[in-house]
């Protein structure tokens, strides 16, 4: 068989059934943070796409300046990052934005390296495990209240510059505040307690195939030197009421929560990988 000859040009109407028959052959695991139906992506967002005749093999989902790989072979991914790379130097810099790419399994693996010559400044790389929750059902988690919006803006703040070297608080307050309140507002915001003291702050929505994604997960590092701790807070994020028992997914941004997942018997699902640019 011929190897594919990728073409890559930003998606149309037209080509929704063909992103949606790539969707079909990767595993809901490995595109849990991208759009559930690619026929239904956000408002403001499109498809960069690489194709060999009418079959899609990589797609990146863009919205505002997140980009969110789906793919099933890596020669797709890595034709669609010299796109966007030969793409991208023709377009005047942004100065002052992030930018992240993000995707499971070696493709995006691909895509960076035929990137990664865009000469940004990169100030994330990590590897994220995807996990289901554990197997027991834990107690101590419930959904936040307005009471718990000063905790939860400060500890999901300081989960974003460790993780991502970014402080919402510095850059964007508004917008974090507004996001922190909508989140609780809409009973999309946990908290879990050990007896009356919030131990964790968690954010949750859909994922495919019918999942919960319960992302991220903030446990403050004054806590984490009690291990117990943190592996209950997870554990009650992971499993709590409001997520109607459905299957559950939560990504380990730490070695802390590594160790939690395989103290609390959670099985790996996916391999991601996130980068985030500075122009």
């Amino acid at each position: 068989m011929p190897a594919p000859s990728w073409s890559c040009r930003e998606g149309r109407a037209a080509d929704q059934v063909a992103i949606a028959g790539l969707f079909a052959r990767v595993p809901t695991a490995a595109r849990a943070l991208a759009p559930a139906d690619p026929t239904a992506a956000p408002a403001g967002s499109w498809w960069w796409i690489a194709l060999d005749g009418a079959r899609v093999g990589a797609a990146l989902g863009v919205e505002a300046t997140t980009g969110t790989l789906v793919c099933d072979d890596p020669t797709a991914a890595a034709a669609l990052g010299t796109a966007l790379l030969r793409q991208q130097g023709a377009l005047k810099a942004d100065a002052g934005h992030r930018h992240v790419l993000r995707g499971a399994g070696p493709g995006i693996d691909a895509l960076w390296r035929s990137f990664q010559a865009i000469g940004r400044k990169v100030v994330a790389d990590r590897e994220r495990i995807l996990y289901t929750a554990p197997p027991a059902a834990a107690v101590g988690a419930g959904v936040a209240g307005p009471a718990d919006l000063k905790v939860a803006l400060e500890w999901l703040a300081d989960h974003s510059v460790e993780t991502r070297a970014f402080d919402p608080r510095k850059q964007g307050r508004d917008a974090h505040q507004r996001q922190v309140a909508s989140l609780q507002a809409a009973g999309r915001l946990i908290v879990a307690r050990d007896g009356a003291m919030p131990t964790a702050v968690a954010a949750w929505r859909d994922a495919p195939g019918g999942a919960a994604l319960v992302e991220p997960i903030a446990v403050p590092l004054a806590l984490r030197a009690r291990r117990r701790l943190v592996a209950q807070a997870i554990a009650a994020c992971t499993t709590c009421p409001v997520l109607g028992g459905r299957p559950t997914w939560w990504f380990a941004d730490s070695p802390d929560a590594r160790q939690a997942a395989a103290a609390l018997g959670c099985v790996e699902l996916a391999r991601y990988r996130q980068v985030e640019m500075q122009t």
